[in-house]
């Protein structure tokens, strides 16, 4: 008990702590600074692994792959090969739809009845292997026909009979059998000028025909590259050529191939390209005087050129008699060209020119017939002509068309 009167304040406790034990309230309780540091450390950790395992389960959660649902695939039961007496238990029919579906020519081969032709024939149209295995010459000549024309290659119509295999090369090759025309024949059949390989003629016939004026651009020559573009535009482009030789010679060629014979009178008459022009026109109508457009002095050649290119004599006659040199020259060509001796009987006004023109007609000239030796109008020559005919047409039955016996005989006598 506290004395009375005296403040608490006063009183000394220390020396009562020593006996009896005064709980006094503390207000803060202390602790060292390491392990202060500590407790942070660990608090910190603590925070750490707490916020990775949130966010761990928030992946799975949110992001991890769901499992899928097992399916159950059926897989048939194949049976196994049963192998008795060293076969399959696939049967012909089985192998026949095998080689089918599988297109292999060679399982073909391990059918044994007759289901195997079935089996080529099924295949022939897309292997050759199998067409060439048919047994049905009907059904192999049409496939081999089939792949040569698709391959174009005509070697597989050697497969066929002769008769047959001509059939073929022409449908694998339409051009195969056209020698002469050949490259104009690819040419036009691929439509492409490039197969006449520069050849002017194929180029100017391909132009013309296709419409295709860029053909015209392969000829090598200036001139005829013109003439080929005035034919296929049927308009003179000859007029840009920058010389009048080249413009003559380009318009003579638009004039023929176009065939119209106006056109040659826009060619110089003094050239040898009007010769040329009225000549071709001559001898399309068979009429000489055709010639008559050409200046005079040119119009001698113009009528040999016809008489020579038509057969007809009448182009040599109607040379004037005032120009006899180019009148005798062409009746000597011309008895030279057709072996007709019979044309030499024109110069018989100068019989030197008829000996040289019989001479050209008669000796060593393969086209000499006996038909041509009659009315020669010279006993000599007359001899001579059926001599020769008799040699030429290994005949000597011919010696005896002469009514002269002796002539008759020489001509056997002179038979080799």
């Amino acid at each position: 008990m506290l004395a009375k009167g005296i403040p608490a304040d006063d009183i000394n406790f220390d020396f009562l702590s020593k006996i009896i034990p005064i709980n006094v309230e503390k207000r803060y309780k202390y602790t060292a600074p390491e392990k202060k540091q500590k407790r942070k450390v660990y608090l910190a950790l603590g925070a750490f692994f707490i916020i990775l395992i949130i966010a761990v389960a928030i992946f799975f959660l949110f992001f991890a792959k769901k499992p899928e649902h097992k399916i159950d695939i059926f897989v048939p039961d194949i049976p196994k090969q049963n192998l008795s007496n060293n076969s399959m238990l696939c049967d012909d029919s089985c192998q026949l739809q095998s080689a089918i579906k599988s297109k292999v020519v060679s399982n073909c081969e391990k059918i044994n009845n007759s289901k195997k032709q079935d089996c080529f024939e099924a295949l022939a149209i897309e292997s050759i292997d199998a067409c060439l295995k048919l047994d049905n010459y009907s059904q192999k000549k049409n496939c081999v026909e089939l792949h040569a024309t698709k391959n174009e290659d005509v070697r597989l119509c050697d497969n066929l009979d002769p008769n047959d295999a001509i059939g073929c090369i022409e449908k694998a090759d339409p051009c195969y059998y056209k020698t002469d025309e050949k490259q104009l024949c690819k040419a036009l059949l691929k439509n492409n000028y490039s197969f006449c390989e520069k050849d002017e003629q194929c180029l100017f016939t391909f132009a013309q025909k296709t419409k295709n004026v860029n053909a015209c651009s392969d000829i090598d020559t200036v001139y005829k590259q013109s003439a080929c573009a005035s034919v296929t535009l049927r308009k003179d482009q000859c007029i840009s050529l920058p010389k009048l030789d080249e413009v003559d010679a380009c318009r003579e060629i638009y004039s023929i191939e176009t065939n119209q014979s106006d056109e040659c009178g826009f060619i110089r008459s003094d050239t040898v390209y009007a010769v040329n022009c009225y000549a071709y026109f001559a001898e399309r109508d068979m009429n000489p005087s055709v010639c008559d457009g050409v200046e005079i002095l040119k119009r001698w050649d113009c009528y040999k050129k016809y008489a020579l290119e038509s057969g007809d004599i009448q182009g040599c006659i109607q040379i004037d008699k005032y120009a006899p040199i180019s009148k005798e020259h062409c009746i000597i060509d011309f008895g030279k060209l057709y072996g007709n001796p019979q044309v030499c009987t024109y110069l018989d006004f100068d019989p030197g020119s008829r000996d040289v023109c019989f001479r050209a007609a008669i000796q060593d000239n393969s086209r000499l017939r006996h038909e041509k030796c009659a009315n020669l109008n010279s006993d000599e020559w007359n001899v001579r002509c059926y001599t020769n005919a008799a040699i030429l047409e290994r005949n000597i039955s011919i010696c005896d068309l002469q009514e002269n016996k002796v002539d008759a005989d020489f001509c056997k006598t002179n038979y080799k």
